[in-house]
């Protein structure tokens, strides 16, 4: 039932607010029944033993300690020593949690993984690995135009939100391996010959945009509308904006990308800002740190794809020098699916050929 979890999650949300206005120097990102408290240990504790008591008085619900973890960052990289320590500590003045599993790698916070770079790419794997199997089941779908808009309106859009809370040096590579998946499926249903397999769609034609370009503008957007965000709210303003912070860049911030990713540019005062608005660029994270986060400009992701789009792939070059055929093959399949020329849209300039 598509609206099953929807439901889910609208009955849990009044239990989740009742508790979060009681605790108010903790945060509680929650997606789906995925529910997290952010806080310092004594608060989390108290109001993970408060929630457990709402939900159960209020929904009849009881939570799986087995399946429920702790999790610190100050944990990451540390010896199994250490972790021992805190995990003794812990128990003994929190029986609440005594049967919580202790996690000293890296956690799952609102569906995004959150820890060490060996943990993310764990869990970029393994998410690719089952999209990828996904996808084998979807191409038992007996229509192949209905096929393609599953692939890209349901199958494609599920690897971008994991893409805004992963770096992209750590997502790319899984995307490539996600893009080349799709297009071997893409192939086989629609008979290409081999050697044009991935031509146009490995381009971004018919608006299979790869994700190993997506992987940029998704996380870099996203990344400052949580700063945006995030300067606004004590418990992350004194730590995640704090100058010691290694979230927070203290020097050029977002100008410090990779060179494959000058499509990308930012702005670091706010005497730049009307050049921003102008040429759509994100802000350094260090200017959230000013107080005056709330005027600072943050460009739509749909105007940095198309951004993005000029340089990864380089449609004016590439598309140059398509063959008939592989043009044909364009106009073939986008004759049949979503218009791409839409008024408005920044994208259009780029797809003239």
């Amino acid at each position: 039932d598509p609206l099953a979890m929807a439901l889910f999650a609208h009955t849990l949300f009044p239990s989740i607010v009742k508790v979060a206005d009681q605790f108010p120097t903790c945060n509680f990102p929650s997606y789906a029944d995925n529910i997290a408290i952010v806080g310092r240990l004594s608060s989390a504790a108290q109001a993970t033993g408060r929630l457990i008591q709402v939900l159960k008085e209020d929904l009849h619900l009881e939570i799986q300690t087995r399946e429920s973890q702790i999790f610190s960052a100050s944990w990451c990289g540390g010896s199994a020593d250490q972790l021992e320590v805190s995990q003794r500590y812990i128990k003994e003045h929190y029986p609440l949690l005594q049967d919580f599993a202790f996690r000293g790698e890296g956690i799952i916070l609102g569906g995004i993984p959150i820890g060490t770079k060996a943990f993310q790419q764990d869990f970029m794997l393994r998410k690719v690995l089952g999209l990828n199997a996904e996808l084998e089941q979807l191409a038992a779908f007996p229509n192949v135009m209905g096929l393609k808009q599953l692939i890209k309106f349901t199958h494609v859009p599920t690897l971008q939100y994991f893409l805004r809370g992963v770096p992209p040096d750590i997502s790319r590579p899984y995307c490539k391996t996600f893009d080349q998946a799709n297009l071997r499926c893409l192939g086989r249903i629609f008979q290409w010959p081999a050697d044009d397999l991935g031509d146009p769609y490995s381009e971004g034609g018919d608006g299979f945009t790869p994700q190993e370009g997506v992987a940029y503008t998704a996380y870099w957007s996203a990344t400052a509308k949580f700063l945006q965000w995030a300067s606004g709210i004590s418990l992350f303003k004194d730590r995640i904006l704090a100058p010691s912070s290694p979230f927070v860049p203290s020097s050029a911030g977002l100008g410090e990308l990779p060179s494959s990713c000058s499509m990308i540019q930012a702005y670091g005062s706010f005497a730049e800002l009307d050049d921003a608005a102008k040429y759509n660029w994100i802000p350094a994270p260090g200017l959230f740190r000013s107080g005056e986060a709330k005027r600072l400009f943050l460009p739509p992701q749909r105007v940095l794809m198309a951004q993005s789009l000029l340089q990864f792939p380089a449609f004016r070059t590439i598309r140059g020098h398509l063959s008939e055929r592989q043009k044909s093959l364009l106009a073939h399949h986008s004759s049949h699916s979503t218009q791409l020329r839409l008024r408005g849209n920044p994208i259009t300039d780029l797809l003239r050929l």
